[in-house]
């Protein structure tokens, strides 16, 4: 790789970074919060109360897979360029207008119809009401999108850290609809009014960046500046509708096969994953305007490939085996014993996350280089083998069942979708590198249950801080051992925050570690 393409991985990294970093932040403050929001209801409402709000959620849900048509992809796409022919305020205009039209006229049909939808998908024609209360939420979440991607696309990122944060906290704030005996009624209109509120936030935020940008736009015609919008991003959006037209799916099988009680568990266990998105999605996000910077005939791809590939991974893998042998501790401390099938849906479905992540960095890819329809292909490859197994299995074990279907048809996309990156960009992942990843994680999660052997104590608090230590200090004794974390990935990850606000602090850690390491003899 010459020196300009070096430039462009490390531009494209620095940027990574940057922006990473803005969503970090908001996205763990706001899941902090949400926990806590969480854990109120979730202990509110025990588990069949909860089993029912989530199913309510499913129908706005639902109706917001409708909402985009790619437009979101388009703007993440077009945007980090449009500075250069001035056509950003063109792009942002369009992109809100047709989100607003379509998410307007399906709230509006789902208000009216939400009490069939309740029977027909949910089987459950008594939270029809409930069901009603929820539509605003398709228009709320559908604008909240589209800004998002506005956002990220003009390297913004502060701005959906901020919606974030504002969302959690205003849901927070609004819990005491729960409180106060309003039960699951409370539980549905507080998410809804702290939708709301973020709503108003982001589109003051797009306001701020449209005027910006306004005074170097020409003449604006809607048509002629959606359609390169639809014809790039609808491709992508119709893999992304039919995995959310397949999570809608899965919700449905799970109403109609397994009780109230047992989608209130299943739903914990769900909530937990977020401990591991919120590392994993700030990355995930700014990856496909960094892929679309690239060329995707040259190195420098590769080799951002590469690094993403591994750096999260190395980020998932391990905090997934965490979570997997902490999950009694974390369900026991957080939502107390009534979620007593909670513990082991956790184990299980959160070790999936664990090379799903692999497939998020191989979506990025081809979307990033606007190969969609190969993606495209990807996706129908793992909706053939989720159908009938959801189905199957999910009927026969339960909730057991649709988790292990959700497993392998992740290994099935994951699979296809490596093999189609081979052939069409001629990657070669070192296999060898992230093995010892995962072999690190699975040496560090078999300290941890050999240490709670030994030294389990009856409060879950002090049994989540000691495993949690012991894992970390094994793991990060362990990445250099095996080669999962070498002198030039510390290199990589210096260059990479160099200019961003946690330079300093990320040099110390980084300095530390290194020197650490070094002094132990472990680092290769």
């Amino acid at each position: 790789m010459n020196a300009d393409e070096e430039k462009k991985v490390t531009k494209a990294a620095k940027a990574m970074a940057r922006g990473s970093l803005y969503i970090f932040i908001g996205n763990t403050s706001a899941t902090v919060v949400q926990a806590l929001v969480s854990v109120m209801v979730a202990r509110l409402l025990a588990p069949e109360g909860y089993g029912l709000y989530c199913l309510t959620l499913v129908v706005p849900s639902f109706f917001l897979t409708f909402t985009d048509f790619g437009t979101n992809s388009a703007l993440l796409k077009f945007l980090p360029k449009s500075r250069e022919d001035g056509s950003t305020s063109k792009l942002i205009k369009a992109g809100l207008l047709f989100s607003a039209l379509i998410s307007l006229s399906l709230s509006i049909f789902a208000f009216f119809f939400s009490g069939s939808m309740a029977q027909w998908f949910l089987n459950r024609s008594d939270i029809g009401s409930f069901v009603q209360i929820a539509t605003p939420l398709i228009f709320f979440q559908a604008i909240i999108a589209t800004s998002n991607s506005a956002f990220i696309g003009l390297s913004e990122s502060k701005y959906t850290a901020a919606v974030s944060v504002l969302q959690a906290v205003a849901r927070f704030a609004f819990v005491f609809l729960v409180v106060s005996g309003f039960g699951l009624f409370g539980a549905i209109l507080s998410n809804a009014l702290s939708y709301f509120l973020a709503c108003v936030m982001a589109l003051l935020f797009l306001m701020k960046l449209y005027k910006t940008h306004s005074r170097i736009a020409k003449n604006f015609h809607f048509t002629k500046s959606l359609a390169p919008m639809l014809s790039y991003g609808f491709p992508i959006y119709s893999s992304a509708f039919l995995m959310s037209l397949f999570a809608r799916y899965q919700s449905a099988v799970l109403a109609w096969h397994t009780s109230d009680i047992e989608i209130g568990n299943y739903n914990i266990a769900q909530n937990f994953t977020s401990l591991v998105t919120v590392l994993t999605f700030p990355i995930s996000a700014t990856l496909l305007p960094s892929f679309s910077k690239l060329d995707k005939e040259k190195s420098d791809l590769k080799k951002f490939y590469d690094y993403s590939v591994k750096y999260t991974l190395l980020i998932a893998v391990p905090a997934s085996f965490l979570v997997a042998v902490t999950s009694r501790d974390l369900v026991q401390l957080f939502y107390g014993p009534k979620y007593s099938m909670a513990p082991a849906y956790l184990t299980i479905f959160i070790l999936t996350f664990s090379y799903s992540a692999f497939t998020i960095v191989l979506g990025n890819l081809f979307n990033g280089t606007g190969e969609v329809n190969v993606y495209f292909k990807v996706i129908l490859a793992k909706l053939i083998t989720s159908l009938p197994l959801t189905f199957i299995l999910t009927s026969h074990l339960r909730v057991f069942g649709l988790i292990a279907s959700s497993a392998i048809s992740d290994l099935v996309l994951l699979v296809y979708a490596y093999q189609k990156a081979r052939i069409k960009y001629d990657i070669r992942t070192n296999v060898k590198g992230l093995l010892t990843i995962f072999l690190a994680s699975i040496l560090s999660a078999s300290a941890v249950l050999l240490f709670r052997m030994e030294f389990s104590v009856n409060s879950s608090l002090v049994n989540l801080l000691l495993n949690g230590t012991v894992f970390l200090v094994f793991f990060l004794i362990l990445s250099p051992l095996l080669g999962a974390i070498e002198r030039e990935d510390i290199s990589n990850l210096r260059v990479m925050f160099q200019e961003t606000h946690l330079a300093s602090l990320v040099e110390k850690v980084l300095y530390l570690y290194e020197h650490l390491t070094i002094s132990l003899r472990i680092l290769k």
